[in-house]
């Protein structure tokens, strides 16, 4: 299973979110600094996430893009 990198705006680590089956897009990322640009709340209601984060079907695609950073190509 691939980690996630710190946010890549505040360097503070990221918070993971998976919503149930329910939902097409089922993982989300964000960061865990309140005050991050994209902070992502602990106690988020999962039918709002989409309103703070993006959502991903996969979480490996998610990663690769949560963790890709300037100059990675």
């Amino acid at each position: 299973m691939m980690e996630l990198k710190p946010c890549p705006f505040c360097g503070t680590a990221a918070r993971e979110i998976k919503r149930g089956k329910k939902y097409p897009a089922q993982h989300g990322v964000g960061c865990s600094n309140v005050e991050c640009i994209i902070f992502l709340p602990g106690d988020v209601y999962v039918s709002e996430m989409s309103n703070y984060v993006w959502m991903w079907v996969n979480r490996d695609v998610m990663v690769k893009a949560w963790n890709r950073r300037k100059g990675d190509g």
